[in-house]
């Protein structure tokens, strides 16, 4: 287990950013999307880039869908004169996802494997550092309508920072190479 440990000497110092109009960002989950472990973008923002892994089944993408993030922060008993430390951050990402009865197989599929996670809110991308695991259920909601409810959870030490998002990638529905 992996701990981070307050540095009292830390040589640099990371500032905020104060504006005076602030960008506001709305953080539902309105898309999910789970990559393989192996995967790694050298350009999140590039749109070829998301296209070819898409195609290469690296990503694999739930449109349209809504949701919610908790990064849950966990701590452990400090040591000196620290009574607790950070130890990790435990994120639970949730997503009610449409196409009932077309994913069926694929919902079932998503638990049998390991993924890094990733959502799309109204303008970033997140994606996770850590790999964790991705649960279908399948619930009736109150109006008596099937959906899908994926759950992904990872555990990873920083926050999962936002990105600028890929134009274009999150506008269309992409299908991957046959």
């Amino acid at each position: 287990m992996a701990y981070y440990i307050v540095d009292d000497c830390a040589s640099s110092q990371v500032n905020p950013t104060n504006r005076d109009c602030p960008v506001d960002a709305r953080g539902d989950v309105q898309h999910m999307f789970l990559v393989e472990p192996t995967y790694t973008f050298q350009d999140i923002t590039n749109p070829t880039e998301w296209r070819n892994a898409i195609g290469n089944r690296d990503v694999v993408m739930l449109y349209n869908t809504r949701g919610t993030v908790a990064p849950n922060p966990e701590t452990t008993e400090g040591f000196g004169g620290q009574e607790i430390v950070h130890d990790t951050y435990n994120y639970e990402v949730s997503a009610e996802w449409r196409d009932y009865l077309a994913n069926a197989e694929f919902a079932d599929y998503i638990k049998s494997k390991r993924w890094k996670i990733g959502w799309r809110d109204e303008q970033y991308v997140h994606l996770s550092d850590g790999v964790g695991t991705a649960i279908a259920s399948n619930p009736i909601d109150d109006k008596n309508q099937h959906y899908w409810t994926v759950t992904a959870t990872v555990k990873q030490v920083d926050l999962i920072k936002p990105q600028e998002a890929p134009v274009g990638i999150f506008d269309e529905i992409i299908e991957p190479a046959p």
